[in-house]
């Protein structure tokens, strides 16, 4: 482990300087969080170093302090594998550096396993992601973690990449005033995607 530490950070050293994420922020992290340093990041340095060159050091620091760190090592290990080198500098990382969703980010990485995040991260764009994450946490949370595993492919990403209008305008203003999302979820695990797009786009604002 303290050669995959040196190693990354040896990498991370190199390609970093004059970054915001500089060689000791990176050190300390890593430190802090080991379960960062997996099979994935050692063999996909670039895509690390992609990564940490496009983070602001604070946003990413309580991220990781929100999640715990085996699943926040599953999620990032997913990450570098699934995702490519564009669509971690320009989707993971400004997500994360924007600090008023930081508390959703990080309530949809403790109840999505690994796998459905990067196919969130994957399908969706930045600016409709954080329009979404603007949602209360708690919400948001207990909405995604009542959904079947399978219904994010089929339900969640179609309804993430509705127009911006319909995530800011109806889908956001009805998570911040539903007192039961797992409501939203149960009926969102039986009922067709057709008949939920056409609920979420004639919501009342």
């Amino acid at each position: 482990a303290v050669g995959r530490v040196g190693c990354l950070c040896r990498v991370a050293m190199r390609c970093l300087c004059g970054h915001g994420f500089g060689p000791c922020s990176a050190a300390a992290l890593v430190a802090r969080h080991p379960s960062l340093v997996s099979r994935s990041a050692i063999s996909r340095p670039w895509k690390v170093v992609v990564l940490l060159a496009n983070l602001e050091v604070e946003p990413l620091q309580q991220l990781c302090a929100s999640v715990p760190d085996d699943l926040l090592g599953d999620t990032v290990s997913e990450i570098l594998e699934g995702l490519s080198t564009r669509r971690i500098a320009r989707v993971v990382a400004p997500l994360v550096n924007r600090r008023s969703i930081g508390g959703s980010l990080a309530a949809l990485f403790q109840v999505l396993d690994a796998a459905s995040v990067v196919s969130v991260l994957n399908s969706v764009s930045e600016e409709r992601l954080a329009a979404v994450l603007a949602a209360p946490p708690e919400r948001l949370a207990l909405l995604v973690s009542r959904m079947e595993s399978g219904r994010i492919e089929v339900v969640l990403i179609p309804i993430l990449s509705e127009p911006m209008a319909v995530l800011q305008d109806r889908l956001v203003p009805l998570l911040e005033q539903c007192q039961h999302p797992e409501r939203l979820a149960s009926a969102a695990n039986r009922i067709e995607l057709e008949v939920l797009l056409r609920l979420v786009r004639d919501v009342e604002p």
